[in-house]
């Protein structure tokens, strides 16, 4: 009978032990070592916080392309002002489309293939061909992808998208 209730007693020792060592394992599950995470959380405050970090870095990237292209002579579509430009003898200001240039000094040629209309002159309602010399404060509207090239010292204004070459 002794060893019956020593037997048991080891046996009531032994599970106490496991036991308590499963809760100590347990007790740390959720700590900051080993956190517990929940869907609502994933789904509520955490998932507003990672989108507002990428939208962040998204405006920081954007931002920074803008600067880069703008340092570079290439102005990105859809900008709302005139970029003053000034070019050089030789120098050429090409556009797409719908890019506007208004031409404000200088002496300066439509580039585009001979005998093609590139520019329109919505100042004084005519096209300019390819070889055409621009007049001093009228605009202009690229209608193909076309260029101003300068004879000698040029200032103009261009919105839109352009780059020097």
């Amino acid at each position: 009978m002794k060893k019956n209730k020593l037997r048991t007693a080891l046996c009531l020792l032994l599970a106490g032990t496991v036991l308590t060592a499963f809760a100590a394992l347990a007790s740390d599950a959720g700590g900051r070592d080993d956190p517990l995470v929940t869907l609502s959380y994933l789904q509520g405050p955490y998932l507003s916080l990672l989108l507002d970090e990428v939208d962040e870095k998204l405006e920081r990237s954007n931002q920074a392309l803008l600067t880069d292209l703008r340092t570079s002579g290439v102005q990105p579509a859809g900008d709302a002002a005139f970029v003053p430009v000034t070019l050089s003898a030789g120098q050429v200001l090409r556009g797409t489309a719908g890019c506007e240039i208004l031409f404000r000094s200088g002496d300066a040629v439509c580039l585009a293939p001979a005998g093609a209309q590139a520019l329109a002159d919505t100042t004084s309602g005519s096209a300019v061909s390819g070889g055409g010399a621009l007049t001093a404060n009228h605009l202009y509207l690229v209608l193909d992808s076309a260029g101003v090239q300068a004879s000698g010292g040029v200032e103009l204004l261009a919105r839109g998208s352009w780059y020097i070459e």
